[in-house]
């Protein structure tokens, strides 16, 4: 009996044992260390109402307490406001930091959760960027043709109280306390609602405030132009006096080298029919007349045969032609002796309803095409630019940039037989930008002369769909021939949904993010050439496409 006992009790006591280690080892698994908070995270994205900010962050259990700083340069100096609170939402606004936000203002907001132990708070969090709202005001946004170098048009719903005063100030003088200058509105002018200002500085921001007795009804933001050219320069010839339609073509049969052609705004030109052998910027004059100067091209303008022109360029025109299915602004077919065009530049243009803009045949060379800050729609079947000469030493364009633009309704980019040295298109925004049957980039000059020698960089930029000028329902773009020595970078450039690509034609990389929606989702009015974002939720509304058309920080 005494052997049975001792052999029953064994096992009860080493299951005892057992169940007292395990609990120890369980009870000591209980205990973690201590360690750094998570850093804040938002449930909603910032927001604003009026001068005001919203947070609506997540909670954390073992927060104590939340540190927020806020910064207009993107905490590069010292941030304007710092603040502690226990609330993961909040409005900010003078009560939390003791003075009122500024109207149509951009804010950059970061912040620490705190722990009852400082070692252990979260490392700080950038919650992102908000602008607040503008003031609520019966002044009016300036158009773009509402300013000038020196000259700005201020507008208003004369509603209410009669403005009777106008005052500028420095773009910084938020709070709009050191007026630059003051103007009287007349009871004309205010029953107009708009008032011209002048003596302003060029290429300068400014704050310009309407006000009543003495109160303020609204201020908007104004950026003059960069200063224009005087007509009575020695190398200006002055067409502003003149409506005459051949004035253009009579001032061009003997231009000097050098010369800058100054036109008229609102007034139509015929384009120039001499060979061209100078250097020539044609620049539309300044004005606050809603309607630009206008070239007019019923053929295409020529270059004497084998001239080197350092520099031909188009500034603040509209060029419009008669057919896209028959005219360009330049088609050269020089043959002998080389025909360089150095630098073609187009800036702040609209070019439209032309068969191409540049074709280059035989001996005729661009060392440098440029098209920036332009719109560019309705181009046949020469595309923006055209080489159509075979052989190594025969019609090239060495190095393009196309920059801050908007291209839609055209049937192809570039088409080459020879290559290119260089490419580069950055922040532009492309939309139905190749028909069937066409290539966007086709470099067809076979073996050693079908590349793009330092590349094809492609950033910043949004695509949707090819253009079905046909109404067939095919929207599939072939995107490239050739190009297969070529280096092709693509960084931040969206395309939509629905763009397409023809198998075999793929540019590496190309798209390097895909928006979920389609082109007439994303974009107001593509097919009106209207490309404002639709889509307020799309990532790139702020840092891709033309500029004119993204959402201001």
């Amino acid at each position: 009996m005494k052997n049975i006992a001792k052999y029953a009790i064994f096992p009860i006591a080493f299951c005892a044992a057992l169940v007292f280690l395990f609990s120890s080892c369980e009870k000591e698994e209980m205990v973690y260390e201590e360690t750094r908070l998570f850093r804040p995270a938002l449930n909603n994205a910032l927001s604003a109402k009026l001068n005001t900010i919203i947070i609506d962050m997540a909670k954390m259990k073992e927060a104590v307490s939340y540190k927020f700083e806020i910064s207009q340069d993107s905490f590069k100096t010292t941030p304007l406001y710092t603040f502690t609170t226990d609330t993961t939402y909040l409005i900010v606004d003078k009560s939390l930091v003791g003075e009122d936000l500024d109207y149509n203002s951009s804010y950059q907001i970061r912040v620490t959760a705190n722990a009852a132990d400082a070692q252990f708070n979260s490392r700080t969090a950038l919650l992102g960027s908000v602008r607040t709202e503008p003031l609520p005001s019966i002044q009016l946004a300036p158009r773009a043709y509402d300013v000038t170098d020196v000259l700005a048009r201020v507008r208003w719903n004369p509603f209410g109280s009669p403005v009777d005063q106008v005052k500028v100030f420095s773009a910084t003088d938020k709070k709009l306390k050191t007026a630059l200058g003051t103007y009287s509105v007349n009871s004309s002018q205010n029953t107009a609602g708009e008032v011209t200002i002048d003596k302003l500085t060029p290429a300068t921001s400014y704050l310009v405030a309407i006000y009543s007795a003495g109160g303020l009804r609204g201020f908007v933001e104004y950026k003059t132009l960069e200063k224009g050219v005087y007509p009575g320069d020695p190398n200006v010839i002055d067409l502003t006096t003149t409506e005459d339609p051949a004035a253009l073509q009579t001032a061009m049969a003997s231009v000097a080298e050098g010369s800058i052609v100054l036109l008229k705004r609102g007034v139509r030109y015929n384009f120039p029919t001499a060979n061209l052998s100078t250097s020539i910027t044609i620049k539309g004059a300044y004005g606050l007349t809603e309607t630009r100067a206008q070239i007019f091209s019923s053929g295409d303008w020529r270059i004497a045969t084998g001239v080197t022109i350092d520099h031909i360029v188009f500034d603040d025109i509209d060029i419009i032609g008669s057919d896209p299915g028959a005219v360009y602004v330049f088609n050269i077919n020089n043959s002998g002796a080389p025909t360089t065009i150095t630098n073609l530049l187009f800036k702040n243009c609209t070019i439209t309803s032309l068969r191409g803009i540049a074709r280059l045949r035989s001996d005729s060379f661009i060392k440098n095409f440029t098209i920036s800050n332009s719109i560019v729609y309705n181009i046949g079947s020469y595309g923006v630019f055209t080489t159509d000469t075979d052989g190594a030493t025969k019609a090239a364009v060495d190095h393009i940039k196309l920059l801050n633009s908007t291209f839609y309704q055209i049937s192809f980019i570039a088409t080459s037989r020879t290559n290119s040295q260089s490419f580069l298109i950055d922040a532009c925004t492309f939309s139905e930008f190749t028909e069937a049957g066409q290539r966007t980039f086709r470099y067809r000059g076979g073996t050693d002369r079908n590349n793009i020698i330092g590349g094809l960089t492609i950033s910043n930029s949004v695509w949707g769909t090819g253009w079905d000028k046909a109404a067939s329902g095919n929207k599939t773009v072939t995107f490239k021939e050739g190009l297969v020595g070529t280096n092709v970078t693509v960084l931040n450039t969206w395309a939509t949904s629905d763009f397409a690509v023809a198998a075999g034609s793929e540019l590496p990389g190309f798209p390097a993010l895909t928006y979920s929606g389609t082109a007439t989702k994303l974009w107001t009015d593509p097919t009106k050439g209207v490309f404002s974002f639709a889509d307020a939720g799309f990532a790139g509304k702020t840092s891709s496409g033309d500029p004119r058309w993204r959402v201001k920080l």
